[in-house]
């Protein structure tokens, strides 16, 4: 039996302070002003975020970071939408627009739901450096103890650049 290394699990909230942060200033906002303004930053921050995931898009061209920058807008979209719609803190029936905006932001929670449980939103480096130290058991006629090369191996810079691609857009890691 091997001993399997892991490294140690992610448990900082780092992930959630940009989440803190704008409950925060919804709060502020609220109370400093009224519930109409807050909601408008609310929105405003929710769309403000969805630029620095839309970043992630064009740097790794994986689908998920696209998905959840419309989520991010569609949610902002919503909570600038319903702020017409609050009178003295008191909700009020919802107009078509927000109804449409908010089926709109639900379907894509769900798709982005979908993308986590099938793990097309992880970073894989970790998973990589795992596999990279665990042992392995020395048998006859496989692996040797430093790995010889076998024979010049050509490639273009074309597949070097496919090959980064692959790796950005996988979530691997980011090529250079």
């Amino acid at each position: 039996m091997y001993n399997q290394r892991k490294l140690k699990q992610e448990t900082s909230i780092t992930g959630l302070l940009p989440a803190f942060i704008s409950l925060i200033i919804f709060a502020l906002t609220s109370i400093i002003w009224d519930l109409i303004i807050g909601f408008k930053f609310l929105g405003a921050i929710m769309i403000f975020y969805a630029l620095f995931i839309s970043y992630s898009y064009f740097r790794t061209k994986n689908m998920g970071s696209i998905v959840s920058s419309l989520y991010m807008v569609s949610l902002g979209a919503f909570f600038i939408s319903i702020s017409k719609y609050v009178v003295n803190g008191i909700r009020v029936e919802f107009q078509t627009e927000s109804k449409v905006i908010l089926l709109i932001t639900i379907i894509f929670l769900f798709w982005l739901l979908y993308l986590m449980f099938t793990r097309k939103l992880k970073w894989r480096g970790s998973e990589i450096l795992e596999l990279a130290a665990k042992n392995i058991e020395e048998n006859k006629g496989s692996y040797t103890e430093r790995p010889l090369p076998i024979g010049k191996v050509d490639y273009s810079k074309e597949n070097i650049k496919a090959f980064s691609k692959f790796f950005e857009k996988n979530l691997l890691g980011l090529t250079y």
